[in-house]
């Protein structure tokens, strides 16, 4: 299933959702019929992600102090005092019940409130779970992937199918004109081998790709990634 449109990509948006969403839920709870569980698992998603978007930029200020403190040590030929320890990144432990895929299972569950006979457009828009409602775009479905190099020209393509078909992979080598297709997988992670140009040498290239349905592509292309493999 597309992701549908009432979830912000932008950062800032999904911390103001969650945090009204997480604020708001319990208020609805009898009139959306929610159990204690559903209940709980709501919140917890919330509390996740919070938490790890917290968790996340304390760290991006953490290693921004820590650049300053090594260029200081290189280059900062005025100060004579002795260098003071650098700045530490925080212990940090994921709330109880943390799980993978936080957002997917969000967005189903919303989808599921939403077919309660209590729900109204009112408590949509109070929840922030209501957008502009319009058929998933390109944007909403490109396959987002991590690769890894492995051995004999292999490449590990992870990511999730969101009920696609298949995900048809295309590779471009360094300097090539065009793409060519390297393979079709109906699942992730899975693994492709790409001919290299010259045997026995190191290949550099990118890699995209683009989910299949019935075998006719659907919505958008993923970015372009780099890949560089070898025997």
């Amino acid at each position: 299933m597309a992701r549908t449109p009432w979830l912000p990509r932008n950062r800032a948006s999904r911390v103001t959702l969650f945090t009204n969403f997480l604020a708001k839920i319990n208020g609805y709870a009898v009139v959306l019929e929610l159990s204690v569980p559903e209940v709980t698992r709501l919140t917890t998603i919330c509390n996740i992600f919070l938490e790890v978007d917290a968790y996340v930029e304390s760290c991006k200020a953490t290693q921004e102090a820590l650049i300053e403190w090594r260029d200081r040590i290189y280059e900062d030929e005025t100060d004579k005092n002795e260098p003071g320890a650098p700045p530490a990144f925080a212990t940090y432990s994921l709330p109880t019940g943390a799980f993978y895929g936080i957002l997917d299972e969000f967005r189903r569950m919303v989808e599921q409130i939403k077919t309660r006979n209590g729900y109204t457009l009112e408590i949509g828009e109070d929840l922030m779970i209501v957008g502009n409602e319009v058929p998933p775009t390109p944007e909403n479905i490109s396959p987002q992937l991590t690769l890894e190099a492995r051995p004999n020209y292999g490449v590990r393509v992870a990511g999730l199918m969101k009920g696609m078909s298949a995900v048809r992979i295309e590779y471009r080598r360094k300097g090539g004109p065009s793409w060519t297709m390297a393979g079709v997988l109906t699942s992730l992670p899975s693994e492709i081998t790409i001919a290299p140009q010259t045997p026995g040498e190191p290949e550099s290239g990118h890699i995209r790709a683009i989910y299949l349905v019935k075998n006719a592509p659907e919505g958008d292309y993923s970015p372009d990634y780099p890949i560089t493999i070898d025997e």
